[in-house]
């Protein structure tokens, strides 16, 4: 496939929609675990986006977000973290200027500006994908999808008859607590606990202020500031502190049916099983 580096090339209205089909490409090739040509495609998405809205809009943020992950899985964890805190700076500013509890993550698939792009060809290269990166399947999926960019891409380029899409700068607090989970677990990585323990519990309390708007995401964060707790753990007060989060979250995922929270409740028990384990080694002392 021949792909279009130089995005002047684009008609003017459709230059944000260049950006996505470039952050798309990207997706795939993380799907394919190409991580140097996922960090290639997103980085120039992020410059284009950059160009057009500057540094404080939530796409760049998220865009920063992402390439974080794409650090992380890479290896280089300094640049992860980097990448990181550009993405919670962003966010957290942008937070604390606009509120709008209709806005959806920009990670779901019900995001606005994926809604208004329903009239364009690229939104068939993103759909949801269930089968595991390293899957089989997985590759005829992506060949698939290229065959939707070649389309979407000269759409992109020869059409100028459409209507300009218009992006809005709008997120809420729940929009936030994925940006500080990833940054919560380059910290743990980086054995920064301390970090980790205070990031992972600025995501909870946002989360307890938006009780029910991602349970999943609550059981997460709880899973992970609890091992931070266990990890610090050099008394019976801080195992303590992670056996109530634990209990917290297999609680609220006994009640869930959704899927992948069996999953998590599983490793829920397992820490919880670990922390009343080293609750009795204190107690014993």
């Amino acid at each position: 496939m021949t792909l279009y580096r130089k995005y002047e090339l684009v008609p003017e209205k459709y230059i944000r929609n260049y950006a996505e089909l470039l952050q798309n490409l990207s997706k795939i090739y993380r799907d394919l675990n190409n991580l140097k040509e996922a960090k290639l495609f997103l980085e120039e998405s992020l410059k284009i986006y950059i160009d057009l809205y500057g540094m404080n809009h939530k796409l760049v943020g998220f865009g920063f977000d992402v390439l974080a992950t794409i650090y992380k899985k890479i290896g280089d964890l300094p640049q992860a973290l980097q990448h990181q805190l550009k993405a919670v700076d962003i966010l957290d500013n942008l937070n604390t200027k606009l509120k709008d509890k209709s806005s959806k993550s920009f990670h779901g698939n019900q995001n606005k500006h994926n809604l208004l792009l329903l009239e364009i060809p690229v939104v068939k290269a993103i759909s949801t994908n269930s089968s595991p990166t390293n899957s089989p399947s997985k590759k005829p999926l992506c060949k698939k999808k290229w065959s939707f960019f070649e389309t979407a891409q000269d759409f992109l380029y020869n059409n100028n008859n459409e209507k300009p899409l218009v992006e809005e700068n709008k997120i809420t607090n729940i929009n936030v607590v994925g940006v500080l989970n990833n940054l919560g677990i380059i910290y743990r990585e980086l054995k920064e606990l301390e970090k980790a323990r205070d990031t992972f519990q600025k995501a909870l309390f946002v989360l307890r202020n938006n009780k029910g708007e991602d349970d999943f995401k609550l059981l997460e964060v709880l899973n992970n500031l609890a091992s931070c707790w266990l990890e610090i753990g050099n008394d019976i007060e801080k195992c303590n502190r992670a056996k109530n989060l634990l209990e917290e979250g297999v609680a609220i995922a006994t009640k869930k049916s959704e899927r992948g929270v069996k999953e998590i409740r599983e490793v829920l028990e397992l820490n919880l099983a670990l922390a009343n384990r080293k609750i009795k080694l204190f107690t014993k002392k």
